[in-house]
């Protein structure tokens, strides 16, 4: 006989396939597998979503069994959390070395959703009710624990720890900045670093910034405290009204400071300045008055008729008292330029001390309105959610209605 070419199907098999419309390429288009699962793990319509195209799966399966022999087949489905290990043995076979899922989160959450719902509707706390139950016996009914409180008190509590640790630390700040020298030494720097402030006037104005802010040291000394007689912290809402009483301490420094260095600089200068425009008004008017004589004794037609030593004599009154009118006058301009230099520096005094609490202020300012915002948006928030459904109150027409039915019947 014959020899005939033998060779296993298996040979074939990863290279054939009878219809490639009905191949499966999950890499050509995107698809979300964990909406496909819950879609087949649907009650009742889980197969008919799964299994849309039942006359396809038919042929392809018959063609599978056509082309390919099967080894075995795994497979595993969770929900929560879940772990899982696949692992194929030495002959190509694949079993599920472990498996744990634990839907226990979900379940609750979906539980306490459907309590509380359930609850506003029916102007009850059942959520509260059944965490109070599962709390055991031992919690009283008006202890503040998680079992006793209902979901929007947790929150709420959660929210007003909070405001109260932020509304702490601002605190803190606050009387920090007030009782150490930091303020103190920042306005300092400034005035020195400024050219307009000649160091010559440093002294003055230090002396005056030292008594004011030894007061507002004392003030941050009294609102420093946070605990009552009792050794009971204070609450958050008495914390922030020393807040704003230390705000309120800081800003009357700043206008005290601002005030008192008003006329500080410039008083002396003042004076000074009315000193030299008396002094060259005096000296001009008499400077004014040895013109005149020298004029009268030259003059045409004088019976006096003044000899050549007399008028030189005058003519050197005359000049002394020019000189002495020049400088009178040169004295007031300097008199004049000191005291605008005074008045400069005045006003950059003034406006560093506002620039220094401003800046070492602000953040502090911002910080606060920020946490009374967020503290007050919650609020607003569980209040809204707290309000028991509206309840629709008839008309007077529908309640007409109403009566000439009820007496027609």
């Amino acid at each position: 006989g014959g020899m005939t070419y033998l060779r296993s199907a298996t040979d074939y098999l990863r290279s054939s396939y009878a219809a490639t419309g009905l191949q499966n390429n999950r890499g050509d288009f995107w698809q979300n597998m964990l909406v496909d699962h819950s879609s087949r793990s649907l009650p009742l319509v889980g197969p008919a979503i799964a299994n849309r195209d039942r006359d396809r799966l038919r042929i392809q399966r018959d063609i599978d069994k056509q082309f390919w022999q099967n080894v075995n087949r795994v497979r595993v489905a969770g929900a929560g959390a879940t772990n899982y290990a696949i692992a194929k043995d030495d002959v190509g076979n694949w079993y599920v070395k472990s498996y744990s899922a634990d839907p226990e989160k979900i379940i609750n959450s979906a539980r306490n959703l459907a309590l509380f719902n359930l609850g506003n509707q029916l102007d009850t706390d059942l959520l509260g009710r059944v965490f109070r139950k599962e709390g055991g016996t031992g919690n009283a009914a008006g202890d503040e624990t998680d079992a006793n409180r209902t979901t929007l008190g947790r929150i709420y509590t959660k929210y007003r720890d909070e405001y109260a640790t932020v509304t702490n630390a601002h605190h803190a700040a606050l009387v920090a900045m007030i009782k150490d020298d930091t303020l103190k030494s920042s306005i300092v720097d400034a005035w020195t670093s400024d050219a307009e402030i000649p160091d010559s006037m440093l002294d003055k104005l230090t002396a005056k910034l030292d008594a004011n802010h030894s007061e507002l040291k004392n003030r941050g000394t009294e609102l420093e405290g946070t605990t009552r007689a009792d050794g009971q912290k204070l609450p958050a809402v008495e914390i922030g009204a020393k807040i704003v009483t230390a705000l309120r301490a800081v800003k009357r420094f700043q206008d005290t400071t601002i005030r008192d260095i008003g006329g500080l600089l410039t008083a002396d200068r003042k004076q000074t300045l009315e000193k030299e425009e008396a002094n060259r008004k005096k000296t001009e008017e008499k400077y004014h008055e040895e013109i005149k004589k020298l004029q009268d004794m030259t003059a045409s037609g004088n019976a006096e008729n003044p000899s050549e030593s007399q008028i030189s004599a005058q003519r050197q009154e005359e000049l002394k008292a020019e000189q002495e009118y020049k400088a009178a006058k040169e004295k007031e301009v300097e008199a004049k330029q000191g005291l605008a230099a005074a008045e400069r520096a005045e006003d950059v005094a003034k406006l560093k001390v506002a620039d220094v609490v401003n800046a070492q202020t602000i953040g502090i300012v911002q910080q606060r309105l920020a946490a009374n915002k967020n503290f007050e948006t919650s609020v607003i928030f569980i209040g809204e959610a707290n309000k028991p459904p509206k309840q629709e109150v008839p008309s007077a027409s529908n309640a007409v209605v109403s009566q000439q039915e009820a007496a027609t019947n």
